[in-house]
């Protein structure tokens, strides 16, 4: 089954530009932060955590994934990690657009909290770019 799924284009695109992308948002997130906030305190912190979260999700996928790897029931089941990398690259992606949706379409009258989920919708996308380090490795 997992032969005529297709991912590698998609997932080797986002090994290639994910970092950029988040580094890029967190950038805008500061300059937009600028024009849409008060506080000085959030515009600065809420990216800095951001790009903190990104690179320690991206470190931990990649870690648990490649635990994984040495496991006896991986080893029998070869199709298991490409599933596992697939798990993780998936969600984080859909957890992105939902973090990025909720940050947008809140109704809710502290501006912070909208700016906040809007500058951190990119950290779900750091176990993405975890598991798509993974996926060519052997």
């Amino acid at each position: 089954m997992l032969s005529r799924l297709n991912f590698n284009h998609y997932i080797l695109l986002s090994e290639k530009w994910l970092t950029k992308i988040a580094l890029l948002w967190c950038g805008f997130s500061v300059l937009l932060g600028f024009v849409v906030q008060v506080e000085i305190a959030l515009i600065i912190a809420a990216p800095l955590m951001t790009l903190f979260m990104f690179f320690a999700g991206m470190i931990m996928s990649s870690t648990l994934i490649g635990f994984q790897k040495i496991n006896p029931f991986a080893k029998s089941n070869p199709n298991f990690i490409k599933f596992a990398i697939l798990f993780f690259w998936s969600f984080g992606i859909i957890a992105a657009l939902y973090f990025l949706s909720s940050g947008i379409f809140q109704i809710d009258e502290k501006n912070s909290t909208r700016y906040f989920l809007v500058v951190a919708s990119v950290f779900p996308l750091g176990p993405t770019l975890g598991a798509a380090k993974e996926w060519n490795k052997d």
